[in-house]
């Protein structure tokens, strides 16, 4: 070949190379396929299936998912799209996309939907002294309860309503912490990603609607009150009204508001009689008693796991047959049984003949435990699996406390769905189960946790749900009593001057208990469970209340450690009274237990160790190499080729140090090269994904080739391996 035609093959193989790589710099927008897309070029709540591909991060899975979720309540703007699995309110996905600037909405589209006018109906209705709901799980509840404050609730005016065809039909849904919600009103589902049927209540002779105190299922009407159902966004738009006025209920309730005037007018405010404080802040009775009238409460109800952890928690003995037939198929169902057998002393691995923990790791995903979009189910499960005897290294344990970690919001708190707001009940038992994985007090995660909790603790020395809450930020009992069981996780006194307000969230706990035993969820409202959880929180307890392998030397070590250990626990004279013959078996189950997780963590040292022995030798060969302007070439054969432009700078060398780094990070990775490339001083191409990433590899090797082939480098090469 002549030396003209090598001039032109040199000359055409630099004019390809340059237009290839030119192309791939970005003068438009690329989706993650690489395509091409326009500035404001797809419109999200009518794009198509390929359309919205073409936006960053948007691949199949969640442009399907989009067009599920535009189709239920479209997109108002592009910060809703962290309704879509991945993307979060305030991450770095959903600043890519709208920094990419293809994806917009269409508010005028949005405007006229063609859904016509929000409804709104309105009616009288008879309230029945009782009825029967059945739940979106074909559950069935039979009202009232044994706890209900009243026969005339406010589920049972729901009944009455759809029988009057004042509305058409009516869902509701069983939460486990909260119980029974309305899912839809009048044929209308409420979307659960960003919407809620707000319940509202007006009491007969007031001039306002307050939001209710006590959910659908607790909420006691009398004649002439007006409950009002309001489908309302989290943003607090309202949309959808139906509002029920009770004009008539039976004759019963009066005369039972005759018989117990007085036990109604001693009992509104919380704690009456001999009860304590009666709401006003001031000391009630001693921890002592108020557990023990708890205790002889929750004997004469029906029995379920709450109530057996609360009852063995007491010393009290509890009957947990009914355990022997249960079934469920989601973490949270699962997780209180287990944490009631292992506070009944049994072995959840063989009770009766099945093993609990087993069944629970069947709900493990590849990241996380139970349902993706929720985080309750990873504390419940962490909880819950740990109090069974699983280790801390555990795989689905630590795939758990990842996910809770990751999804720790920037107020340090956690809520119970991702990317929702924090609340304390969530954060409370984020605190627990991450204690139990093994971090510690001084950790970061768990010191922004605990200013949340700080935060949000009110001046009565309580904790409301959420502090931020457009509905209502009052402390109530369960919430309180979720505090009070992290204060006590953490190695904590909740009456220290620390958690002291006016007065302490104990005091506080204790002046919502009624004469009767049982603690309101707030002066005058029953319901949610608070007995059982308050009596947990007042003996000194938190989740699990009981392990049946929990290392002897971590709960030493929490008891001198303030709360540095992940099995935390206040132990009571009883348990520290344990028979000696016991007490020693009991401990060397424990020293295997231990052993077993040493050894675990040796074997994480040293491969640990492998890998830093690893990345510095590969880091001194690529450091030589750049330094020394050789090329490099990746196990794929691929060029990665470095050259010291002329008069180098601080930036310039820093700019070396990147290119060290990336081909570091993609070694370890175990990916094969997609490292930066300079060349000539008038390139800088970052891998891509798709098309893009074909096409930047292909230049390189052709441009690998030619130089080669024609001579522009010296043919020395340093093969850098990944064994």
């Amino acid at each position: 070949m002549n030396q003209n035609s090598n001039l032109f093959v040199r000359v055409f193989a630099f004019l390809t190379i340059f237009a290839l790589l030119f192309s791939s710099l970005g003068v438009l927008a690329q989706g993650d396929d690489g395509e091409i897309c326009d500035p404001k070029s797809i419109e999200i709540n009518t794009a198509s299936f390929e359309e919205l591909q073409l936006i960053i991060h948007i691949g199949e899975v969640r442009a399907e998912q989009m067009i599920e979720l535009r189709g239920e309540q479209p997109f108002s703007d592009l910060d809703n799209l962290d309704r879509v699995d991945g993307i979060t309110a305030g991450g770095k996905r959903l600043a890519d996309i709208i920094e990419q600037g293809c994806a917009w909405v269409d508010v005028d589209l949005l405007e006229d939907d063609g859904e016509g006018e929000p409804f709104l109906v309105e009616g009288d209705v008879e309230v029945p002294s009782g009825c029967e709901v059945v739940d979106t799980d074909g559950v069935a509840h039979i009202f009232p309860k044994d706890d209900s404050p009243s026969e005339f609730l406010g589920i049972c005016a729901l009944v009455a309503a759809k029988a009057a065809d004042i509305i058409s039909a009516f869902e509701v849904s069983d939460h486990p912490d909260f119980g029974l919600f309305v899912h839809s009103v009048h044929e209308v589902a409420a979307d659960s990603s960003s919407e809620f049927w707000a319940l509202w209540h007006k009491e007969s002779g007031k001039d306002e609607f307050g939001f209710a105190d006590c959910g659908i299922g607790c909420l006691a009407l009398s004649e002439g009150d007006e409950l009002s159902l309001i489908r309302t966004s989290f943003d607090g738009e309202e949309r959808d009204t139906a509002t029920l006025v009770v004009s008539l209920v039976l004759e019963e309730e009066e005369e039972e508001q005759d018989d117990g005037e007085g036990e109604e007018e001693s009992s509104s405010g919380g704690r009456g009689g001999d009860g304590g404080s009666g709401g006003d802040g001031t000391a009630p009775l001693d921890v002592g008693a108020a557990v023990e009238k708890a205790t002889v409460f929750l004997q004469g109800k029906s029995v379920s796991p709450d109530i057996v952890m609360a009852l063995a928690v007491a010393g009290k003995s509890v009957d947990i047959s009914f355990l022997r037939s249960f079934s469920s198929d989601t973490v949270i169902d699962y997780a209180k049984p287990m944490l009631a057998l292992t506070a009944a002393g049994e072995d959840p691995r063989t009770y009766p003949d099945e093993d609990w923990g087993a069944k629970m790791k069947s709900f493990a995903g590849e990241n996380q435990l139970g349902d993706p979009d929720f985080l309750n189910d990873d504390i419940w499960g962490i909880l819950a699996l740990r109090s069974a005897g699983v280790p801390v290294s555990d795989r689905v344990i630590q795939n758990s406390k990842t996910f809770l970690l990751q999804n720790q919001n920037d107020d340090g708190g956690w809520a119970w769905n991702v990317g929702g707001d924090s609340d304390t009940n969530d954060t409370a038992g984020a605190i627990m189960a991450l204690l139990e994985v093994g971090m510690i007090k001084s950790d970061t995660a768990i010191q922004k946790a605990i200013l949340y909790l700080k935060s949000a603790q009110n001046d009565d020395g309580g904790f409301p749900y959420d502090p931020q809450s457009p509905w209502g930020t009052d402390s109530d009992g369960n919430s309180t009593a979720w505090g009070i069981m992290a204060i006590n996780k953490l190695g904590e006194d909740p009456k220290s001057s620390t958690w002291t307000k006016n007065p302490n969230p104990v005091d506080f706990l204790l002046s919502l208990q009624d004469e009767n035993g049982e603690f309101w969820w707030m002066p005058g409202s029953k319901g949610f469970g608070a007995t059982t959880d308050a009596v947990i929180a007042l003996i000194g307890k938190s989740f699990p209340v009981n392990s049946i392998s929990a290392p002897q030397e971590e709960q030493d070590a929490a008891q001198g450690g303030g709360g540095t250990s992940a099995s935390a626990q206040t132990l009571s004279q009883e348990e520290i009274g344990k028979d000696e013959e016991t007490a020693s078996e009991e401990a060397l189950v424990q020293m295997a237990r231990q052993l077993e997780e040493i050894a675990v963590n040796v074997e994480e040292m040293r491969q640990q160790i492998e890998v830093l022995v690893a990345t510095r030798m590969s880091y001194n060969i690529v450091q030589t190499a750049v330094e020394s302007g050789e090329e490099l070439v990746s196990s794929e054969g691929l060029p990665v080729a470095y050259e010291e432009p002329v008069g180098a700078d601080s930036e310039e060398i820093q700019e070396k140090e990147k290119i060290i780094s990336a081909v570091l990070a993609e070694e370890l990775a175990g990916a094969p090269f997609r490292a930066e490339v300079k060349s000539a001083g008038f390139m800088e191409i970052v891998g891509r994904n798709g098309w893009v990433a074909v096409g930047v590899l292909a230049a390189s090797v052709m441009f690998g080739f030619g130089a080669y082939r024609f001579g522009l480098i010296p043919r020395t090469k340093r093969r850098l391996s990944r064994k």
